[in-house]
């Protein structure tokens, strides 16, 4: 792609201040306010004018940067109470963001690396690229495309616990007329390590990329069962949970393998440090 380096940087500016630096209380207060929204929008345009430190390029190609994010997303906050999903506002609104990088670094004259920077490898950009895409941007994105079927997993897997927990108690009381206290803690219901599986996703990911990195894309099938052995119980007793299981876990690895060929076959093409090599099949054969 023409100037394919500064757009990767421009992503990553994006990336920043649209995911890294917007906490999930801004993001809940900019749906409200619109002084939120404002916010929100002055720390996406420091992190581009922080581009300047890398790249050579005007100041005003920049403010055109971080302007048109604080037009999009203004146009996106008045239309957050129409009869338009939040789903696919939040999709239109990211294709919009991609669309004018697209756009500011396809138009623009190639632009070169600061002096201090230039002697760093391409690879370097691509990869830290690829990795702030992959990591809080799909957690994001996956927790607004798909959340009636958290919802719906979460509600059934409360459910299976409070039945098990009854189940427990009565089993208990059987011997006890009256329950003692750690029969009734037995009611409780222990949730889940929050952000667990934000990270258990994270990590399927980054490993994800690394097989697609050596060729061997068939092997991303060990981290569907890894992840289906340790889940086994909560699939085998819930559908909700085993279908948004599966929903997350196959999004998780598509939104990986897309992002790998995005930024290194259609943007910066280069050529992997590592050639990617057959998978060798071991097969008996019948002796004689």
């Amino acid at each position: 792609m023409h100037n394919g380096l500064f757009f990767l940087i421009l992503l990553c500016a994006h990336l920043l201040g649209d995911y890294y630096l917007q906490t999930k209380t801004l993001a809940n207060k900019k749906e409200e306010k619109y002084a939120s929204l404002l916010e929100h929008s002055l720390i996406y345009a420091v992190v581009f004018m922080g581009v300047l430190l890398i790249i050579e390029t005007p100041w005003w190609l920049l403010a055109i940067a971080a302007g048109s994010h604080w037009v999009i997303d203004s146009v996106k906050w008045l239309l957050r109470k129409k009869s338009i999903q939040k789903p696919t506002l939040f999709i239109i609104d990211q294709i919009l963001h991609l669309l004018t990088l697209l756009l500011l670094a396809s138009f623009t004259p190639v632009i070169g690396i600061r002096p201090w920077l230039a002697e760093l490898p391409n690879h370097i950009w691509t990869w830290s690229t690829l990795l702030l895409l992959i990591w809080k941007p799909c957690n994001v994105s996956l927790d607004i495309l798909f959340k009636e079927y958290s919802l719906a997993a979460k509600e059934e897997s409360r459910r299976l616990e409070l039945e098990a927990a009854k189940k427990r108690q009565s089993t208990e009381l059987s011997d006890n007329d009256r329950p003692s206290e750690q029969q009734k803690e037995s009611l409780s219901i222990l949730p889940e390590i929050e952000g667990a599986g934000a990270w258990v996703g994270t990590f399927e990911r980054i490993i994800a990329v690394l097989f697609a990195s050596l060729g061997q894309y068939a092997a991303m099938g060990l981290l569907i069962a890894a992840k289906s052995i340790a889940r086994y119980d909560k699939i085998s007793k819930g559908s909700a949970f085993a279908e948004y299981y599966l929903i997350g876990t196959l999004y998780s690895i598509l939104f990986a393998i897309v992002a790998y060929l995005f930024v290194f076959k259609v943007i910066l093409p280069t050529t992997p440090a590592i050639q990617p090599t057959p998978i060798l099949l071991i097969t008996p054969t019948l002796t004689p």
